[in-house]
């Protein structure tokens, strides 16, 4: 089964890198099927989403949650990193802190607003 060279995957991953509306088209996707690369492709698009996000304070663009949804990935970025929903910056699975249900802050958020010390 033919299995495309990385750097012609890197190159479909950067064609739609900065596209606002998806993250890979029908086409392109048929041709990876075809060549047995969509498995790559998609850990590819993976690393370039963390490596994007990690240690920034950008929000996850409307096309790479859909990508990260279609792909069956939150848990797996869930897994590695975490938007912290008081700062806006994103860390590592294992820098969260305590904070409110349905809040996700880390650990200098979370001193901050006094969260896990003793009383």
């Amino acid at each position: 089964m033919p299995v495309l060279p990385d750097y012609e995957i890197d190159d479909i991953v950067e064609r739609y890198w900065d596209d606002d509306e998806e993250y890979l088209t029908e086409k392109d996707r048929q041709f990876l099927v075809k060549n047995n690369a969509l498995h790559l492709w998609e850990a590819a698009y993976f690393l370039d989403l963390v490596d994007t996000y990690q240690g920034s304070c950008k929000s996850l663009t409307e096309v790479h949650s859909r990508f990260l949804e279609d792909f069956d990935l939150w848990d797996d970025l869930e897994n590695l990193y975490f938007e912290c929903t008081a700062c806006g910056w994103w860390y590592e699975a294992g820098e969260q802190g305590e904070c409110p249900a349905g809040e996700t802050w880390c650990e200098t958020c979370s001193e901050e607003q006094g969260y896990g010390e003793e009383e």
